[in-house]
């Protein structure tokens, strides 16, 4: 475990802040889409609704940023690469939808626009469904990982509530998602704390200054 306590308290209010924007962006977006999606009923063009689509899509690389920010202080104070690890799987994931929502949307208006009916896309959420189990899995293991670290039980609860969302992916509309950002709140909170805590005790320990 490394010594600088506040690298690792930073890190945990790097978790906190990408919950809190994940939050701004959900709300945003959805008031986007439903903008978008009237003014797409009005106008009879599904481009405004593409829009506002891939414009949430993209808008969750700031939260991201957070998280990714937030794990690779946890990595460096707690010596762990499983940290590091989920660093660059969170942002790399926010890229990769970044990129492919307002090519998914371009695809959808193109064929709009030429008279074709897109084809039905529900499918691809039971071909996806392996990866988010795969990623549920990992993430799983990581706040596992996270709560023998920090000392913090709150995270397991993150850790199995991010397998369900893996599991039930083809299903859940978002709410397992939403679970699981409060917990993850709550338990870097704690996080933070037990930083705190621990240091507090090692000083005290050494003789040092507890003031």
């Amino acid at each position: 475990m490394g010594e600088d306590v506040g690298k690792a308290a930073e890190a945990f209010e790097y978790i906190k802040r990408g919950v809190v924007y994940g939050f701004v962006v959900a709300v945003v977006g959805i008031l986007a889409i439903f903008v978008g999606l009237s003014i797409a009923a009005l106008s009879q063009s599904v481009t405004p609704f593409a829009v506002a689509l891939s414009l949430f899509v993209v808008l969750f690389i700031v939260p991201a940023y957070f998280e990714f920010k937030g794990f690779l202080g946890l990595s460096e104070f707690y010596d762990e690469r499983l940290y590091r690890y989920a660093a660059w799987l969170t942002l790399g994931g926010a890229v990769a939808a970044a990129v492919a929502a307002p090519a998914l949307a371009w695809w959808v208006v193109s064929l709009a626009e030429a008279g074709s009916r897109p084809p039905d896309l529900s499918p691809l959420r039971w071909l996806a469904w392996p990866v988010g189990v795969l990623v549920g899995g990992f993430y799983m293991r990581v706040f596992l990982k996270l709560a023998e670290d920090s000392g913090v039980d709150l995270f397991k609860a993150v850790g199995v509530v991010a397998l369900l969302s893996g599991l039930l992916s083809p299903v859940d509309p978002g709410l397992l998602g939403l679970v699981m950002l409060i917990l993850l709140y709550m338990a870097a909170s704690r996080g933070e704390e037990a930083v705190y805590e621990w240091a507090y005790s090692r000083q005290k320990q050494q003789g040092g200054p507890t003031a």
